[in-house]
């Protein structure tokens, strides 16, 4: 794909900025991903929809990319667009019982903001590095809580043939999803929250975080957790008990201190992780029957 200059000019009269050939190695948590011939950067909503109706119009495939975590992007030139949500600019809405946050928000910083406004229920996302938006799509869930827990509704952009509609909507939530179709587009994302102490909320974050660090290799690059949770299991148990500690296929390594984390260890490509989780998964099947799912996204080089 080769964005056409009638594009770049639309973008440009909708005062959406974009780069091209932009490397998503640089905007994912695992350090891995191809070029974006067309990578739009939206600051706000209005310049959401309007990125959406333009490539809609012209019938650019795109993706939606939050803060990159939770992704495995393929190697080599990309066939399709990116509609980057980082850069949005929307400050949160706050309210006495709850708030409204643009789906680029970092989930992180807005769950620590919550807690020092006395707002409780965002305790176990200060952990979780990724958007708003991305959360709530995959229903991201720590120390025993999910965004489900905690979501009211969500304001999705539904991208058709012809138009872009915005709908508010309750997801339809289970285990790590929200029920959203490819093409929907979360914009902002309702929160209902509790009163409760800052002090303690706060506490508890610092343990959630403190927690993590022992458990979880939170200082290397990696998408997250790479597999699902077997009904009544753990992904990483399973992992672990087939020996699977420190394999490595490259530069590409299962975690030696937790078994459901593939890292880079400098320089791995998206074919060396997609190895190792193949033999994994191969292992874990031999020897135990169990078929991981994978729970990191995968975008290949063409939609």
């Amino acid at each position: 794909m080769v964005a056409s200059d009638e594009l770049r000019r639309a973008l440009a009269a909708a005062g959406v900025g974009f780069s091209e050939g932009e490397r998503l190695a640089l905007h994912t948590t695992i350090g891995i991903g191809g070029e974006a011939p067309i990578f739009l950067k939206p600051t706000n909503a209005t310049e959401v929809l309007a990125a959406l109706a333009i490539l809609t119009r012209f019938e650019v495939p795109f993706r939606i990319l939050g803060a990159g975590s939770n992704l495995l992007v393929d190697d080599g030139p990309l066939d399709f667009a990116v509609v980057a949500l980082k850069p949005w600019l929307e400050e949160p809405a706050w309210a006495a019982d709850g708030v409204v946050a643009a789906a680029g928000a970092f989930l992180p910083g807005l769950a620590r903001a919550a807690a020092e406004r006395g707002l409780g229920g965002l305790e176990f996302a200060i952990g979780i590095p990724g958007s708003v938006g991305g959360a709530l799509r995959m229903n991201a869930g720590a120390a025993g809580s999910a965004m489900e827990t905690v979501v009211e509704w969500a304001e999705v952009a539904r991208v058709g043939e012809r138009e872009v509609a915005v709908e508010r909507l309750r997801p339809h939530f289970r285990y790590r999803s929200a029920g959203l179709a490819d093409q929907d587009v979360v914009l902002r994302v309702r929160f209902r929250l509790t009163r409760g102490e800052p002090t303690a909320l706060l506490a508890i974050q610092a343990e959630n975080i403190a927690r993590r660090r022992q458990t979880q290799p939170t200082a290397a690059r990696s998408a997250g957790c790479m597999f699902k949770n077997p009904a009544g299991d753990s992904a990483g148990r399973l992992v672990d008990a087939c020996g699977l500690k420190g394999l490595r296929r490259g530069a590409a390594e299962v975690s030696t201190l937790h078994a459901n984390y593939v890292l880079n260890r400098g320089g791995a490509s998206a074919a060396e992780v997609r190895a190792l989780i193949a033999e994994v998964k191969a292992r874990v099947r031999a020897a135990t029957g169990v078929e991981l799912e994978e729970e990191v996204v995968r975008w290949p080089t063409r939609p």
